[in-house]
């Protein structure tokens, strides 16, 4: 009114006849501005501020506790059959057709499983003349790069002559001696024979924590818990970390049924992060 009033006394003479019309549309006139603006400000406010979020999402995430949930967990069921790569006791094997044979024959193959191997050589005496012979291939291919690979290391050994440098390769040609172990490569009556390798080779190399723990998970392995457990501790005297070998520590005093032993080694809180070692965290945390 106040605006409006001051510009009324600007109009040239002619127009003075219509002061009174003047005035009240210039009340009008700027009243309608006003809440324009306003219209117009909150208009560009609403489409600025979707132009940005837009631009840079920021999502919220609802946090979902999975004790509550998992029972709610629909089953899935397969329609592939991974329960064949348990060949030993798949009852329904004979009727499974020669093309789902021969891709879980690969899969065991391709996975860094223990005793894959010798699960694929139960398939060598298979009724299918095609999955016996896959079978009998990627067992010849396997223990042919473990042999290539052996080879390879004991020539590097009898060339290097720096101590450092010898050691890794007496390591690592041991660990390929565990390997016909872990695998399944070597027959039951091949597993001393092979043990006695390994402890000749880290026998001959200064001793270290991952020697330790390998010759651990040997003696493991071998049931021999007692000389398992001095070589895991050796490991960790060693500057081996305690946690990286928790879980066979705990084994072996599962195994030794020293029962109240195990807990101390199963609680560790990285334990109840992962999900594969999470029911067992909850089942001794008690």
């Amino acid at each position: 009114v106040v605006l409006s009033f001051i510009v009324i006394q600007l109009i040239p003479k002619k127009y003075h006849v219509y002061k009174r019309e003047i005035f009240l549309f210039m009340v009008i006139l700027n009243f309608g501005l006003l809440f324009m603006g306003l219209l117009l400000t909150l208009v560009l406010m609403l489409f600025g501020l979707s132009w940005a979020t837009y631009r840079v999402s920021r999502p919220t995430y609802e946090v979902m506790d999975f004790e509550t949930y998992f029972a709610q967990l629909p089953m899935v069921s397969s329609k592939f059959h991974e329960g064949v790569l348990d060949v030993s006791t798949h009852k329904n094997w004979k009727n499974i057709s020669n093309d789902e044979k021969i891709k879980s024959l690969r899969i065991l193959y391709e996975n860094n499983e223990q005793n894959n191997i010798g699960r694929i050589k139960q398939l060598l005496s298979d009724g299918s003349e095609e999955a016996r012979l896959y079978a009998f291939s990627l067992i010849s291919s396997y223990e042919k790069e473990l042999n290539d690979n052996l080879k390879k290391l004991h020539k590097h050994i009898d060339e290097t002559t720096v101590q450092e440098e010898l050691d890794n390769y007496r390591f690592l040609l041991a660990e390929t001696y565990w390997q016909f172990i872990f695998h399944g490569v070597a027959d039951s009556h091949l597993i001393d024979f092979y043990t006695q390798k390994i402890e000749e080779v880290l026998g001959e190399s200064t001793p270290s924590g991952r020697g330790s723990v390998l010759l651990g998970k040997i003696y493991l392995f071998n049931q021999k818990y007692n000389l398992a457990k001095s070589h895991f501790h050796n490991a960790i005297a060693l500057g081996i970390p305690e946690h990286f070998i928790y879980t066979y520590l705990a084994e072996i005093e599962y195994e030794l049924k020293n029962y109240n032993a195990v807990p101390q080694y199963i609680v560790h809180e990285d334990y109840n992060l992962m999900l594969k070692m999470k029911p067992l965290y909850q089942m001794w945390r008690q």
